[in-house]
């Protein structure tokens, strides 16, 4: 599974960018979790998005980033929200049910639309096998929009489809936006870790989520890692960066509203 980081009012520095980086060759740090989903390395592609006066910025690379990165420190430090993902692809195999599409640009995070951006950690089991029923979910002119082969493409542009062209400003109808989105693709998938990042000009949402069958397993399965930090600015991500985080609980939302910096948590209803 991938790593990523939601950033939020912190002014990230090049020790920090270099400390995030590193983590791609290393095996997860997950306090308070002990989780098999949770492995690496990740070397499948890095990608960053910006937001400096509402309006994005996202580069992707394949290979290593860490020049161009620190080049950019500049733009970093003036951004209030930086999310990076570092990607990992499962390919089909003994220990993977999954495949995430090939290495390429095209599947590489964040995903962006207009004044969207989106990245996944983890993924719908079977993803190819459900695709023609996920596609009902998706409006025709945002499905014309879609350039990669993985499910977290997919997922963001059935979320988009959701919000409709009018931008919802109201957080409660944000979340029974989200829980329909889970829902859709509970109605098609019977298992799929969520742990997302949708982020528009006025808010962010971030999960940590998991929907399985419990009959197929012996013992109780967990979403993927995720901890918050709240003692400078914001920082939501997939391990901790700072001495101060906390494990995120099981099902749940985090909504960030940006125009009042005020974050809070929320469960997701099974």
């Amino acid at each position: 599974m991938c790593r990523f980081f939601f950033i939020f009012h912190h002014v990230l520095t090049l020790n920090e960018i270099a400390h995030i980086l590193s983590k791609r060759t290393q095996k997860k740090d997950t306090p308070c979790l002990k989780n098999d989903r949770d492995d690496g390395p990740h070397n499948d592609g890095f990608g960053i998005a910006l937001q400096k006066n509402h309006r994005w910025k996202v580069k992707k690379w394949l290979k290593e980033p860490e020049k161009d990165l620190y080049g950019m420190m500049k733009e970093i430090e003036e951004s209030k929200i930086v999310i990076i993902h570092l990607r990992h692809n499962c390919h089909l195999g003994k220990k993977c049910k999954i495949s995430t599409g090939k290495k390429s640009v095209e599947n590489t995070h964040p995903f962006s639309y207009k004044d969207a951006v989106f990245a996944h950690n983890g993924s719908i089991v079977d993803f190819e096998k459900h695709k023609k029923h996920l596609r009902k979910f998706i409006a025709d002119d945002l499905f014309r929009n879609i350039r990669g082969e993985t499910d977290s493409e997919w997922i963001f542009f059935m979320f988009l489809t959701l919000l409709g062209k009018k931008e919802q400003q109201d957080m409660n109808q944000i979340h029974i936006l989200l829980e329909k989105w889970i829902q859709n693709i509970q109605s098609v998938c019977q298992e799929f870790t969520f742990n997302i990042i949708f982020s528009n000009k006025e808010f962010s949402v971030i999960t940590r989520y998991i929907h399985y069958d419990k009959t197929k397993y012996s013992k109780k399965q967990y979403p993927n890692s995720l901890y918050y930090d709240k003692s400078n600015g914001f920082i939501v991500s997939s391990e901790p960066i700072s001495t101060e985080h906390t494990l995120v609980p099981e099902n749940t939302a985090i909504y960030v509203k940006h125009s009042t910096q005020y974050a809070y948590l929320q469960s997701i209803n099974q």
